[in-house]
């Protein structure tokens, strides 16, 4: 919608419409120079009236068929994740596993203000860790059966860029050609499942391994859970990464809408 701003007494208003949430206060978030998001807050989800709250996973190892799931959920960003969208995108054996998730309690279905009538699916904390102890191994191409590696198309060996991502679990990449040429490395040496990374508004790519991403992730949102919002630096300190460390996360995070950044390297949970 177009809408006009007032002028009054040297300030700005704005007219929301009539159904904008009833709330007392609004977030407004800058996600560039032209670019501004006015949100109700919704950091605090809640569940519906009279629903369960979901069990707490633990002591259990994941199927590849929930780990395929997870790992498909992670890819669609967090507003998109609603279960109507859900419904229409996932295949039946998939959206059996969603249920099952949810039963063990993987998975939580939210409806906070902003996803009052809609509500989300929020992947559990408690998972990120299990995650990333059941990752594939990082440091090689896991061996196949040689039948299996006769009828399979030849693999490129460990790019030496991804030796040195494994070193620190991230990097940063300065330039475009760099990170066209580090993408193509992981294509042919069958190793892009295990790393995500993005491009951020300054023109430099951020890159972690699903290790360290989904062992991070329970700290930051602990961290954040705490305060309303925090600074890099503080989100650095808190939870014991290095700075570049954590800004790479943080944008991984960002991108996949489990986090918001308010302005620059300042944070808040979606």
């Amino acid at each position: 919608m177009n809408t006009k701003l007032l002028k009054k007494n040297g300030k700005f208003y704005i007219q929301l419409p009539e159904d904008f949430s009833p709330v007392e206060e609004v977030d407004i978030l800058r996600l560039r120079d032209d670019l501004w998001l006015l949100a109700a807050p919704a950091r605090q989800a809640a569940r519906k009236p009279g629903e369960e709250k979901p069990a707490k996973p633990e002591g259990k190892k994941l199927t590849s068929a929930e780990k395929s799931v997870l790992h498909k959920l992670m890819k669609i960003r967090f507003a998109d994740r609603t279960p109507s969208n859900i419904e229409k995108t996932f295949s039946g054996p998939e959206k059996e596993t969603v249920r099952q998730l949810i039963k063990e309690g993987f998975l939580q279905v939210f409806y906070g203000k902003k996803y009052e009538k809609t509500g989300v699916y929020n992947i559990s904390g408690d998972i990120y860790p299990l995650l990333s102890q059941e990752d594939a191994p990082t440091g090689a191409v896991q061996q196949a059966p040689a039948q299996a590696q006769q009828q399979a198309p030849a693999r490129s060996a460990v790019p030496p860029s991804y030796s040195e991502l494994t070193k620190n679990g991230w990097m940063i990449i300065p330039n475009p050609r760099d990170a066209e040429q580090f993408s193509y490395d992981l294509k042919t040496s069958g190793l892009s499942s295990n790393v995500k990374g993005v491009r951020g508004f300054d023109g430099r790519f951020y890159v972690a391994t699903n290790k360290l991403l989904y062992a991070s992730y329970p700290k930051i949102k602990d961290v954040l859970e705490k305060k309303k919002e925090m600074h890099l630096v503080e989100i650095a300190s808190e939870t014991g990464m290095e700075v570049d460390a954590a800004s790479v996360i943080m944008h991984l995070l960002a991108e996949s809408g489990e986090i918001i950044e308010k302005k620059r390297d300042l944070y808040c949970l979606a």
